[in-house]
């Protein structure tokens, strides 16, 4: 949903009445040029922040528990 508002909004900039069909077809696959580029880096950061944020569920409690024997011991 996100990706095609996006597409419409920088479409509707880009298109005027003044543009003839080629010239018009041509800003649209601009258009869709960024919409795809912007996409694909959400999707990439989104799926960092949830591995990090899994990583982060399955190993603070083992870190947690390495540094709490370290100081009990010292």
């Amino acid at each position: 949903a996100a990706a095609v508002t996006t597409f419409l909004q920088l479409a509707d900039q880009c298109l005027t009445s003044a543009l003839d069909r080629s010239q018009a077809a041509e800003q649209l696959g601009k258009v869709r040029g960024l919409v795809l580029k912007k996409f694909t880096s959400d999707s990439e950061t989104t799926r960092w922040r949830f591995t990090r944020d899994c990583l982060l569920r399955i190993f603070w409690p083992f870190v947690w528990s390495q540094l709490r024997l370290r100081c009990n011991l010292n």
